[in-house]
Order: structure tokens, then C-alpha cells, then sequence
């Protein structure tokens, strides 16, 4: 008995009657595996196959149903059997495509294979699986909205999975088998739903597999930078029989009358358009297919995600591009939920995410310029970093040095590179724990919860905003939002000047030399008010280092600092300043020791100048020395 015949059984306490109503629903054709697909009347002609197509799909002219999928050429098409993570070829309309199996067949097309799944539910009364989805980044599942709409609504600001009328809920899981003439398994939880685009966005969800044991990970799917007309391609999923197809013997044909399984169906990109984020292709593909990626067949790469098609016309997918932005738009989502130490829940993204980040770069400048070194007494306030030796933070183009007593930075570098610098929006904030250190080593949000605190970046937002592409810069800067890079400050802050700083700095820079490294941290004080366990410093430091003509550097220094001390956190904050400074004075008030050449190159550097200005109040940017 399955799972519908079980469902109806439960609801009428009947077989016969539960029997009877299945029957009747598959004449009708509502009883349809694996999707329900509502035929809407669209007027199919030859503009569906060109870029009008996708101006008039991403404009919302043409509308799809759910799980809409579709047969485009009826001969030269092939669809392929998978078997033990790879591709038969026992199939008799191969023809020409024979050559290009045979050199794509292998190791790195058995790993593509073993990345992609079917999405099966539990406890619904009509679908056992409802579409395809695959693994990027560790752990993400990509498929379609219209496939994750299916078991779970939107609520505020998470995801809830929906209910059937016994008030169980859709339990959803994603198998990596489901093969021909096979019952073997290789089914996950899907643990949770991470995003999924608006009605007027990409056909795109974002889900969590929850992964059982380290033996159970797989290589991800990689996503294509260049996606071309005319590239040859294959799409993976599991075709499902669609009974509203009007050329019924090709479809039996073509998929040899097996439908529910692992398939690879052969094609090619017949048009791309990447300002709108979408390509036409011409694989068969039915119900089922919807979330399955096209693959390029040389590369092994990802060249977009399926999501409907017209019968004899096109088939249509979300680009590589496209689905790379909302990942990367959304990828600190990528954690799980903690609670704080006073029971606030916070997000700490999973360790395998945060590798691979540059830091900060010493080797930058026209000269080489390290990070400061600290006192003895500081070397032992700093936190160990999990696969790291020297303490030492990496994020996107910038670093951070951690104190494990205070909870808070003891200093951070970050390069800028003013000729690669891109202006990113600021979205929705989303700061993230560090996992790289114990959570007893960072403040979350429990500090700043309750009061007039903001949570003040030290690496500026768009400091690191910067790349060969856009989405590196807006990559580096969503990479600014963790508790390790902030430190806390008063709402009414007058941070202006302050912000300022860089920008005048590299507005004074050769156009061609357009470089500067900024270190900056809190200045901790015996003088310091202790607020809910944590020290609160009163002022601040930064330290911009430019590069200057004829291969050297320039260096200036700069307080941010009240005129009188911190008396009621909770009701009363004076007035910042900013102050140019000598490098010296910085060295003095908080234990960190700058190279010599570094000193050297000091605007500030001689005794008479320090002398004379110590406190060199900055009212605009002329009063900055260079």
C-alpha cells in the first residue's frame, strides 16, 4: 500500500472508499506523481524560444504552473539510464551523442552524479517526492520555490513546514539514489528551510541537508562563472510521467516508459541571458525535473537550475550567475542556532564555511607591512584559533586579533584597494558568531541587547568592499558582520569624521597607486566602565597606511576619544572626537609596536611634533598632516 492509499485509509477509516477515491482522482488526472500542475492557457508560439521568452517570463507575462516541464525535440534528445552513480549506455537513440558520453564518462561525472537527489515527503496525502534538488557548498540543497512551497509557508522572518489534516508534518528528505533496477538508499534530512525567492524572483529555495556522519558528505557541485550559448549540457533529475503531454508514444519513448528515477537527459543551451538570470534550453525534462541542474558536460560545472518549460518550445533555467548572488546574499544563513549565554539565540556559521578567506594581505603595500606585535601581556589575552597557530581571524581582505579575557578585538588589519573598490548596498544586518573560537571568547548579541548600545564595525562595511567582480566586493563586505569585528558603541556616536578617514586618504593617493592598509581596535583603560560583564573602551584607535611615491609609504594616526568619562551607560554619552596623533602615543596607550619603517614613515613622527600635537583635533579633513 502507498503512502496515498495509506493516507486516504487513515482519513475514511475505509480501504474500499479510500481505494475508490484514488481511483477516481487518476481518471480525473488530479492524482498526479510526483506534482500538481494546473494547466493555465498560454499562447505557445516561436516567441517562447527567443530573448522576447525571457523578457516576457521574467516580466511575469508568461506563467508557469507548478512543475512544469517539457519535451522539446522529439528525436536526437536522448535521456539516459544512471546506475550505480553513472550513465548507461545501452540506449538505442544515442547516435551521435555516443563520442561525447564516452569522454565525459568517469570519476568527476560519478561525483556531479552523486551530489543530486530526489526530494521526497513524509506524511502527505498525495506526494511521496516532488521534485529534484543538489548539493552546493557543503551542506545547501538547491532546488526550485515552487518545489519547497509545496511542504513548508513563510512566517516572519524563518520558514515553517506545513501540516496535513491529522496535524503531522511534512517531513522532508532528500535521496542521492533512487536508481533503475536498484532499492538501494541514500536518504538525508532535510534539516530546514534557509530561503526562498519572492514570487517576483527566480524559481530558486535554498534548504539544509543534515548530514549523519562525515562519511555521508559529498564533493559539491560547482557553479560556472561563463555560461555560453551552444554549450552541450545535461540535466539531471527525475522525470516523472506527465499524463497531459500531447505526444504521448514519444514520451514513452524517449523515457523508455521508466519514469520516478535517477535520469540524465542530453542537450544543448540554445540562448542565455544574463541580465535577467536566465537560459533556454532544449533537454527533455517532465514533472519532476523541476530544481535539477544543467550541467555543463565538459566542465562538470553548473550552468543554471531547471524550472519549467513549454512542450516542443523551450525549456527554462535560472543562470549559474543568478543562483551564485542570492547564495552569497544569504550564505551567513548558512549556520545553525545556539543560545547565548543569557539564553538569546544567535548564529554561528558552520566551520567548513569559513575556510578559505584571504585576510590581511602584508605584502599589499610598496613596502611590506606586518601586523603590529603585542606586549607580552596581550600574546597571552589572545584567542587560539581552531587550525590556526598565530591567533589570527582571516575574513575577506581584512584580519582580526581576538582578546579571550575581554571578549572583545585587541586589534584588526584591512587592506583597500581604491581602484577595485565597489559601492555595495546595505541590506538586512545579520551578524554571525565566530566558530573558530569559543563562544566564551566573543560577545554575541547579549551585550547588546536592552540598551542604547549599537554594535560599531571596526572594519568599516565597505573598507573591504572590493574585487575583480562585483560579487568578491559584496562577498567582503557581508563578511564584515561578526561579533569578532565589532565593538560596542554609543547609538548617537558622531562617527563622521572618523569614516571619513580612509576615503580622504585615498583621495590623496596617486590614481595609480591607489592602495592603503587601516588597523584600528578599541583603547582599553583601567578607567574603563564594566557593563554586564564586559569592559566597555572608551575610546579608539586607527592607523592608515598608504602607499606614497617612489615605492614608499605614509603613515598617520588618529584618536577617537571623549573629553570626560563614561558615567551612565545606560542614560548618558558624551561627544566624540577625532584627534590626529603620533604613531608613538597609539604604540604607548595600548601595548601594540609597530615596525620601524612604519614609524619612520609617521606624519607625526618627531618629538617636537608630538609635543605640539598630541591632541591635533580633526574638525575636517584639512586638518588631517599627511
Amino acid at each position: 500500500m502507498d503512502a496515498h492509499n495509506t493516507f486516504y485509509n487513515r482519513l475514511f477509516g475505509n480501504e474500499a472508499i479510500a481505494n475508490g477515491i484514488i481511483e477516481s482522482l487518476k481518471e480525473s488526472r488530479i492524482y498526479h506523481q510526483p506534482s500538481v500542475r494546473s494547466v493555465i492557457p498560454i499562447e505557445t508560439n516561436s516567441d517562447l524560444f527567443s530573448k522576447a521568452a525571457i523578457e516576457n517570463i521574467s516580466s511575469g507575462k508568461f506563467a508557469f504552473s507548478k512543475g512544469e516541464e517539457a519535451i522539446i525535440l522529439q528525436l536526437g534528445r536522448p535521456v539516459l539510464e544512471i546506475q550505480n552513480n553513472d550513465v548507461s549506455e545501452n540506449e538505442p537513440e544515442l547516435g551521435f551523442w555516443k563520442a561525447i558520453v564516452e569522454k565525459c564518462k568517469g570519476n568527476e561525472l560519478s561525483k556531479v552524479i552523486k551530489a543530486i537527489g530526489r526530494i521526497e515527503l513524509s506524511n502527505h496525502p498525495s506526494f511521496e517526492w516532488i521534485g529534484t534538488g543538489w548539493l552546493v557548498q557543503d551542506d545547501l540543497i538547491i532546488t526550485n520555490r515552487h518545489v519547497a512551497e509545496i511542504f513548508c509557508r513563510k512566517s516572519s522572518n524563518s520558514f515553517l513546514y506545513r501540516k496535513n489534516p491529522f496535524g503531522e508534518k511534512y517531513d522532508p528528505s532528500i535521496d542521492f539514489r533512487e536508481e533503475i533496477g536498484s532499492d538501494k538508499s541514500d536518504a538525508h534530512e532535510l534539516l530546514e528551510v534557509l530561503h526562498i525567492e519572492p514570487a517576483n524572483g527566480h524559481d530558486l529555495a535554498v534548504l539544509r541537508v543534515k548530514w549523519g556522519n562525515n562519511n555521508d558528505k559529498r564533493e559539491s557541485l560547482k557553479l560556472a562563472d561563463i555560461i555560453a550559448k551552444d554549450k552541450t549540457i545535461a540535466t539531471i533529475g527525475y522525470p516523472a510521467r506527465d499524463s497531459r503531454t500531447t505526444i504521448h508514444e514519444d514520451q514513452q519513448r524517449i523515457f523508455s516508459n521508466i519514469f520516478n528515477k535517477k535520469r540524465m537527459a542530453l542537450g544543448e543551451v540554445t540562448l542565455v541571458s544574463n541580465d535577467k538570470g536566465m537560459l533556454i534550453h532544449d533537454c527533455c525534462t517532465l514533472g519532476g525535473n523541476s530544481g535539477s541542474p544543467i550541467i555543463d558536460l565538459e566542465s562538470k560545472e553548473v550552468l543554471g537550475l531547471h524550472f519549467a518549460g513549454r512542450e516542443l518550445h523551450g525549456n527554462y533555467a535560472v543562470t549559474a550567475n543568478a543562483v551564485s548572488k542570492i547564495i552569497k546574499s544569504i550564505r551567513y544563513k548558512s549556520s545553525v542556532t545556539v543560545p547565548d549565554i543569557d539564553g538569546i539565540s544567535s548564529e554561528i556559521p558552520s566551520l567548513a564555511s569559513m575556510k578559505n578567506r584571504s585576510g590581511y594581505n602584508e605584502s599589499f603595500l610598496n613596502q611590506k607591512v606586518h601586523l603590529p606585535a603585542l606586549s607580552p601581556s596581550l600574546k597571552e589575552e589572545v584567542a587560539k584559533v581552531k587550525e590556526c597557530n598565530d591567533g589570527v581571524l582571516k575574513y575577506a581582505n581584512y584580519s582580526v586579533v581576538m582578546s579571550a579575557e575581554k571578549r572583545l578585538a585587541l586589534l584588526t588589519a584591512v587592506n583597500i584597494d581604491g581602484s577595485k573598490w565597489r559601492h555595495i548596498y546595505r541590506g538586512n544586518d545579520v551578524w554571525k558568531l565566530d566558530p573558530r573560537i569559543k563562544r566564551d571568547h566573543q560577545v554575541g548579541n547579549e551585550l547588546y541587547k536592552g540598551n542604547d548600545l549599537d554594535r560599531g564595525h571596526l572594519v568599516r562595511r565597505l573598507d573591504p568592499a572590493w574585487g575583480d567582480t562585483f560579487d568578491q566586493a559584496e562577498f567582503a563586505s557581508l563578511d564584515t558582520f561578526f561579533y569578532t569585528n565589532c565593538s560596542p558603541q554609543h547609538k548617537n556616536l558622531n562617527q563622521k569624521t572618523w569614516l571619513g578617514l580612509e576615503e580622504y586618504i585615498l583621495s590623496n593617493t596617486d590614481k595609480k597607486d591607489m592602495k592603503v592598509s587601516v588597523f584600528n581596535g578599541p583603547v582599553f583603560s583601567d578607567d574603563d566602565t564594566i557593563y554586564r560583564d564586559i569592559q566597555i573602551p572608551d575610546s579608539f584607535w586607527k592607523v592608515v597606511v598608504a602607499n606614497s611615491g617612489n615605492e614608499k609609504i605614509r603613515t598617520t594616526a588618529y584618536l577617537l576619544s571623549q573629553g570626560k568619562w563614561l558615567t551612565d551607560l545606560e542614560f548618558r554619552f558624551g561627544q566624540y572626537k577625532t584627534f590626529q596623533v603620533p604613531l608613538s602615543l597609539i604604540e604607548e596607550l595600548t601595548g601594540i609596536q609597530f615596525e620601524d619603517h612604519v614609524k619612520e614613515s609617521d606624519a607625526l613622527k618627531t618629538r617636537e611634533e608630538r609635543i605640539l600635537s598630541t591632541y591635533n583635533l580633526i574638525n575636517t579633513m584639512k586638518d588631517i598632516k599627511l
